[in-house]
């Protein structure tokens, strides 16, 4: 089973970023293939173990940004989990949690 955690970063500091972190390791030490997608690269991270991927965007706060992320990154979600074959995505706040589900209703239509 292929397994999708989405969160903004693993950077240290976060209390969703440690728990992401935690829960991806010990999913991954049950023998699941697990993948860290985040839209933020930042340093340093939290330990974690799985595959690390970034869309490594730039912090941006205008609306219009916001709203534009939110649709380049559900598509850019649901494109990963096709390449992937993902079985299970498990997203960490509202941030992740908006494009990750906009993700499944583009996956449905296509």
């Amino acid at each position: 089973m292929k397994i999708l955690i989405i969160i903004p970063s693993l950077k240290q500091g976060g209390g969703a970023e440690k728990v992401a972190s935690i829960l991806g390791t010990n999913i991954r030490k049950h023998g699941y293939e697990l993948y860290y997608l985040t839209f933020y690269d930042f340093e340093p991270k939290y330990y974690f173990e799985g595959e690390y991927y970034t869309l490594n965007e730039n912090v941006n706060n205008s609306l219009f940004d916001k709203l534009k992320k939110l649709f380049v990154r559900a598509r850019k979600i649901s494109q990963f989990c096709k390449k992937k074959d993902i079985d299970i995505v498990i997203s960490f706040m509202e941030t992740a949690n908006f494009p990750a589900t906009l993700s499944k209703i583009i996956l449905t239509l296509s």
